[in-house]
């Protein structure tokens, strides 16, 4: 019965580990044993679901045992300002035998879903970076290093050189400036003009400009009647029209993240119900092993039936192991029994 007990227990426990990994929050990382400072180190992202595909960063001063590692987060800490923006994704950076404190430099390269800027229906150049520290002071402070080096058919790809922290928001937000774009830029040819030609140039685009300004006065005269708009008129039914309002806008702001928190609760719902039913399983087997007498406790006139029937045993001549057997075979506490037979 205990065998059973610990293996109902275990099951439940890898249960609830598998129930929850399911839902937690993405992660990989770098760990090593010893570090110099100044030395470019580099951290290629594994899991799909995160958007940064790689960190290089430097130390300011070698560590030993150190863990460097890049959470994306389903849920934001209560800890955090409100997010800026529509959110695409949060980042958390994890460091262990050191802090934010012992980088030197950062630079990471992500990605963003075309599909995400889309329905917002915004660009690749409004995409932000902000960071905070999250010690429960302070805004979002915006990233200004950042570029546009590629693209395929799903993603953006960007490049930032940013501060060293604990948390990166890759966020949309209307840029009234486009970000600097490493994509080639094709010129137009250029034709130069010399002393000998440039007269004869000069006036051939003379007589050009007045056969076409001649040309564009003739042509204004016969569309200006046909380009007279009718009237306008009210359609049979405007309720009929379907007009964007302020709720559909709402609604097409929800993003990525809330589907992820969706799915976060959905975890932890699960694990409360696995939870529920160990509980309810370890009753059941307590209250088994009750009903079979291993929990008895006796009051003395049940003892002195037992000591009555150890009694008759011994005088039929019945063995002390024999008597031992039965009285275990029927749920007596062994304890007690050998207690009782001592003297037998």
């Amino acid at each position: 019965m205990k065998k059973l007990t610990i293996l109902l227990v275990e099951l439940i426990l890898l249960i609830c580990i598998f129930s929850y990994s399911a839902n937690a929050d993405s992660h990989d990382g770098i760990g090593w044993d010893v570090l110099q400072a100044n030395t470019l180190n580099t951290l290629t992202v594994e899991p799909e679901d995160i958007s940064i595909r790689e960190v290089k960063f430097t130390l300011n001063k070698k560590i030993d045992q150190g863990l460097f590692s890049v959470y994306n987060l389903f849920v934001v800490p209560k800890k955090l300002p409100a997010v800026v923006g529509d959110i695409y994704e949060l980042i958390n950076f994890k460091y262990s035998g050191m802090t934010y404190k012992a980088l030197d430099s950062v630079e990471i390269e992500f990605r963003v879903s075309r599909d995400f800027l889309s329905n917002l229906q915004l660009s690749q150049h409004d995409i932000a970076l902000y960071e905070n520290k999250g010690y429960g002071e302070g805004e979002w402070a915006r990233l200004d290093d950042l570029k546009i080096i590629g693209s395929d058919d799903n993603y953006f790809y960007y490049e930032s050189k940013i501060i060293p922290t604990n948390f990166l928001l890759i966020t949309a937000v209307k840029n009234t400036v486009d970000l600097e774009d490493d994509s080639i830029a094709i010129e137009e040819p250029k034709t130069e003009l010399t002393e000998t030609n440039y007269e004869n140039i000069e006036n051939d685009n003379v007589n050009e400009n007045k056969e076409d300004n001649a040309q564009k006065d003739e042509e204004n005269k016969e569309s200006a009647q046909e380009s007279i708009p009718p009237p306008l008129t009210e359609p049979a039914n405007v309720e009929s029209l379907n007009l964007p309002t302020l709720d559909d806008e709402n609604k097409n702001q929800q993003t990525d993240f809330e589907n992820k928190k969706t799915e976060m609760n959905s975890g932890l719902i699960s694990i409360a119900i696995v939870l529920i039913i160990g509980f309810v399983i370890l009753i059941l087997i307590i209250n088994h092993r009750k009903l079979s007498g291993i929990f008895k406790t006796e009051p003395n006139h049940v003892q002195n039936e037992l000591k009555k029937y150890v009694k008759e045993c011994k005088t039929l001549g019945r063995s002390k192991e024999e008597v031992h057997q039965r009285l275990i075979g029927v749920g007596w506490d062994p304890n007690k029994v050998n207690d009782l037979l001592k003297k037998y």
